[in-house]
């Protein structure tokens, strides 16, 4: 897997980041940011997502009420 230090993945074969629970509230620091564009540009699904300021929690936990 790309970017061991930020993503792992479940035994159904999920990733997700590990920076901070898979919330994208956390930014990835620095040294691996490398990394990440690797893993970015190389994941087969698009499903990465990166923002230059913390992704709306309530949409990702599914706690907003659409």
């Amino acid at each position: 897997m790309a970017a061991p230090d930020i993503f792992h993945h479940n035994d159904e074969g999920l990733a997700f980041s590990i920076i901070d629970g898979n919330q994208g509230i956390r930014p990835i620091p620095e040294e691996l940011l490398m990394d990440l564009e690797d893993a970015y540009d190389g994941c087969p699904t698009e499903s990465i997502l990166i923002s230059d300021s913390p992704f709306d929690t309530a949409v990702h936990s599914g706690d907003n009420n659409e």
